[in-house]
């Protein structure tokens, strides 16, 4: 791989290994063969840590790029419930039906130590008690490592500490809505229009193994504080290293400003001034194609 394609392999795992320590081993287990195969393009692949469905993170949320082997049944799987396609010029959206909630066996050395919100022994993680599970403290647990260890907030934020420290991560992160261009080939727009409650939280820029910025490409993230609900805009300069695909859920295509974009359940890309935007929120196409088109 080239080097940016090694820079966005690296960090779209790093990121999303932060999210996954959430998620059931089994699945968070297949994730990571997936991951483990995929070629990433685009610097929007590297990075979805937001508020995600735990059941349907592999559906929705898996992001690949020009060639995808997949080698385990459940990746299969998502391959073969790929029902639809729609292309730009410099990405692809694939459909695909939903894969079934599977019931989760909690390891041996987890019974008896995982309650739901009644104070009821939990003996296997199922659809109606995954976001309400609790250790003997009463301390949310998001989930169950293969060897018993229970995922509470406390242990997320350790073993953040530690991937951190054996990852350093220095890309640049700006606060300052107003300085954001100057890193990037392309001026960094901005929506004029979020729903209520969201403010700009951050900007990032990129950096490669030589410590210069790579200026193809930066996330720009929103916040409502109150929800702690994120809208995250990709924004990418359009050439063949940054072809990518990703999967949304009821895709079709609409005009944002006059141009062809593509809209689901997960969000919305569309191409402008040789950039492409994507964009991730769960307001629904409507609400979703408004903020795009404040982005001139």
């Amino acid at each position: 791989m080239t080097n940016n394609d090694e820079l966005f392999d690296a960090k779209m795992k790093e990121k999303f290994k932060k999210e996954l320590n959430k998620i059931p081993e089994d699945i968070n287990e297949e994730f990571d063969n997936i991951l483990s195969t995929i070629k990433n393009k685009g610097d929007e692949n590297m990075k979805r840590t937001v508020k995600m469905r735990k059941t349907g993170i592999i559906a929705a949320s898996i992001l690949c790029a020009l060639t995808i082997t997949m080698q385990t049944a459940f990746a299969q799987e998502l391959v073969d419930k790929i029902i639809k396609s729609l292309s730009l010029s410099n990405i692809t959206i694939f459909e695909n039906q939903d894969i079934k909630w599977k019931d989760q066996e909690l390891p041996e050395a987890a019974k008896g130590k995982v309650f739901d919100k009644d104070g009821n022994v939990i003996e296997k993680i199922t659809l109606a008690n995954k976001d309400e599970m609790y250790n003997e403290n009463g301390e949310k647990v998001f989930g169950v490592d293969s060897d018993g260890t229970l995922i509470t907030e406390a242990v997320q934020k350790e073993n953040m500490e530690k991937n951190a420290e054996e990852n350093p991560v220095d890309d640049v992160i700006v606060k300052d809505p107003k300085k954001l261009n100057g890193y990037t080939c392309f001026d960094v727009k901005l929506p004029t229009y979020l729903p209520e409650g969201f403010e700009f939280d951050y900007a990032e820029f990129y950096k490669e193994d030589n410590g210069e910025i790579f200026d193809g490409g930066c996330g720009v993230y929103y916040i409502n504080n109150k929800t702690e609900e994120p809208i995250s805009i990709f924004q990418t300069y359009i050439c063949e290293e940054s072809s990518s695909e990703t999967f949304f859920n009821n895709v079709e295509k609409v005009k944002v400003n006059g141009k062809e974009a593509i809209v689901g359940d997960e969000g919305i890309v569309w191409e402008a001034n040789d950039v492409r935007y994507l964009m991730y929120t769960s307001f629904g196409k409507n609400e979703n194609i408004k903020i795009a088109e404040s982005i001139k």
